[in-house]
Formats: structure tokens, sequence, C-alpha cells
């Protein structure tokens, strides 16, 4: 889902960006391969650092309040995993936290606490740190120049936006 909600958006754009600048019209260019590659990994990253960032991050940076994926009852990555790893007294109470309409501020204080806990959060950035992993190996397909490092600042930028 993470690849379907933003990797394919950056694959899209690396792919026609490497096309243009190539002066292409081969989608198999290994160079054209490597660029969309690169950019679909670091939108899978992106999404799931925004997933983080959607928890523990600074309402103020973020523009919307953190927490407000629990409140909208949001099945996220970090979600799914503390669900995965839960005990049944603590998926049941993170499921009357998570999408509850009465949930208080307290309320999503403690799902959070549980998230952490629960080692979700720790996880989940280990997962986006393999898909930017999987971008530089892209990458390390591209001959180097100024371009490849801004590439490659940019996919640090991924996994490395503030909380």
């Amino acid at each position: 889902m993470m690849y379907l909600k933003t990797g394919v958006l950056y694959e899209f754009a690396g792919k026609a960006g490497a096309m243009l600048g190539l002066k292409t019209t081969d989608e198999d260019h290994p160079l054209v391969r490597a660029i969309a590659t690169f950019c679909a990994e670091c939108g899978t990253a992106f999404q799931l650092q925004d997933d983080l960032l959607g928890v523990v991050g600074n309402a103020e940076k973020l523009g919307k309040p953190v927490g407000s994926d629990i409140l909208e009852g949001k099945r996220t990555p970090v979600v799914l995993e503390a669900f995965r790893v839960a005990d049944e007294p603590t998926r049941a109470r993170l499921m009357s936290i998570v999408g509850a309409p009465a949930a208080t501020a307290d309320d999503v204080a403690e799902a959070v606490d549980l998230l952490s806990d629960l080692g979700a959060l720790k996880t989940v950035a280990d997962m986006a740190r393999q898909h930017i992993d999987k971008a530089f190996s892209a990458l390390a397909q591209v001959p180097r120049s100024q371009y490849s490092e801004w590439l490659e600042g940019w996919a640090s930028f991924m996994v490395n936006r503030e909380f």
C-alpha cells in the first residue's frame, strides 16, 4: 500500500524525468530503470516516515495534530505492526482507542506509548531505512555527478525528517 500510495507517483516522476533527460523513449534503458527504482523506493520510505511522524511528530511542522491518524482509525503500518505483535489485552486496548470518536488526548498518548513499547515505531523506521538502502543501491548504477549527490541528499531527508 505504501508503494501504491506514494512510491508509484515518485517512480513515474523519476522515470519520466530520466527519459526526458536521456532523450529516450526506452523505459527499459538501464539508467531509466535505476532512477525509477530509486524514486519508487524513496516514495515508499517517505510514506512510511510520514506515518511515523503522524504518531510522534511535531504538530507545527506537520500541519496537522499528532495522533490524528489514531483518532481517525487509520490502519497505518505502525498500527498494523503493533496489532501484529501485541498480546490480546494490549491489542484490545489499542482497538478501543484507534478510531474511537470518544478517545481523549490521554487515550491517544497511551496509544502512542503502546506503539512505542511494542516496538512498532522502530520496526517501521527500520522498514523506511531498508527502502532507502534499496534506493541507494539503485542510485549506485547512475554515474556520480552533482545531480546524483542531490538525489542522495533527498533520499536521506526521506528518513531523517524531524520528529
